[in-house]
């Protein structure tokens, strides 16, 4: 009975409106029948109910929905963001899920975030973000589409490049762990790690200056320096000699020098030669490394005339071949010194003629001139082969 008395009182107020305003009729009709207070949100639209309704055009109440709400209205165009991305949003209508006149207080948005579908965003949680709490990423006060996405602007404090990197953190890092890094070094730079490289700290090469994040590739850079025992006098070309696989097992080969090592040279320790780590300054004369103890300079320093690699005192000298005075007889026995006494290199020419070593043996005393050997032989000086 009391709805029949309101209902009357309504159409008697009706009834008394001036014929000529029916729009400001149909809006204290309006205002008289809304069901509750609009929320927070909407509350200065509630002076007048045709922002957001039409009359009698119930259909025509999305489109002005939309008209304030331009995101959602290209989002839905776009078929991107939530209301993009499910289909049953258009099919539904705005008032499907949020409900208005509920009060001040009223929860339009109505998003349970237990049950919400990331997936339908246009940023899927994926790895470790699925395990993140809301707020982490949605900031108070900001709309939820709001939220970044870039990983560098939840990152950034975490970034131990500082930058220097850029901020494609996701070409290295990926959601399912921070730490473990999908960057691989030997195809995403020019320098593959190989050997030892593959066990030495990234630190240990980058050393976290941002000048320095694109790493010199020259063995130097890092192995140079007070670390290298050449002084630089070799180069900055280490792999010439040097691998990664270690670093003190030498690759160099001398046969590609000026000097193969040959015979006793090549079982000789590096340092019995090179003196300094000034490889290139080793002078390669013999008689820079053998001391001529023997001949004290009397012969030169061409060594190599008469010796070899092989076996040093094995002598290939042959007096027959290398001089004009072939050794015979007693002369093959006789030691070097008895006929070379002198040390002065202008007399190792000595002369030939017999009476050049045997004239204090000469019991002729010159009577029979100085041509010894038309009587004498080197078999035997006591001996005179005297013709006719």
């Amino acid at each position: 009975m009391g709805w029949r008395i309101f209902l009357l009182g309504l159409l008697v107020v009706v009834a008394g409106l001036p014929l000529g305003r029916p729009a400001e009729a149909a809006s204290i009709f309006e205002k008289l029948v809304m069901p509750g207070e609009l929320s927070k949100a909407h509350a200065k639209l509630e002076s007048e109910c045709n922002n957001c309704h039409k009359a009698f055009a119930k259909q025509a109440q999305d489109d002005l929905c939309l008209g304030c709400h331009k995101p959602i209205a290209a989002d839905i165009a776009a078929r991107s963001g939530f209301h993009g991305k499910r289909k049953d949003v258009a099919a539904s209508g705005c008032k499907h899920c949020h409900v208005e006149h509920i009060g001040r207080d009223g929860d339009i948005m109505r998003l349970d975030a237990e049950t919400f579908d990331h997936a339908f965003t246009d940023y899927a949680l994926t790895g470790a973000h699925g395990k993140v709490a809301c707020a982490g990423c949605h900031a108070a006060g900001k709309t939820h589409r709001e939220a970044p996405q870039a990983c560098n602007d939840c990152h950034a404090k975490a970034d131990v490049h500082k930058g220097t990197l850029g901020t494609a953190c996701a070409s290295c890092h990926s959601t399912a762990s921070w730490k473990q890094v999908a960057f691989n070094h030997d195809t995403d730079t020019k320098f593959p790690l190989t050997g030892g490289h593959r066990k030495t700290p990234c630190a240990e090469c980058h050393k976290g200056d941002p000048k320095t994040v694109k790493t010199s590739m020259a063995c130097a850079a890092c192995h140079g320096g007070a670390k290298d025992p050449h002084k630089g006098t070799l180069g900055p070309s280490c792999q010439a000699c040097h691998g990664t696989d270690d670093w003190k097992k030498v690759l160099f080969d001398h046969d590609q020098t000026p000097f193969p090592l040959i015979g006793k040279h090549a079982k000789a320790a590096c340092a019995g030669c090179h003196k300094s780590q000034d490889f290139k300054a080793t002078p390669t004369a013999c008689a820079s490394c053998h001391d001529d103890k023997h001949h004290e300079g009397r012969l030169g320093t061409d060594c190599a005339s008469c010796h070899n690699a092989v076996d040093w005192k094995k002598v290939r000298f042959d007096h027959a071949r290398d001089t004009s005075f072939a050794l015979t007889g007693k002369h093959a026995a006789t030691a070097c010194t008895a006929c070379h006494k002198e040390r002065n290199p202008a007399t190792l020419k000595l002369p030939t003629r017999c009476i050049a070593c045997h004239k204090s043996e000469d019991v002729h005393h010159g009577a029979y001139g100085s041509d010894c050997a038309k009587c004498h032989r080197a078999t035997t000086w006591k001996t005179a082969y005297i013709k006719g």
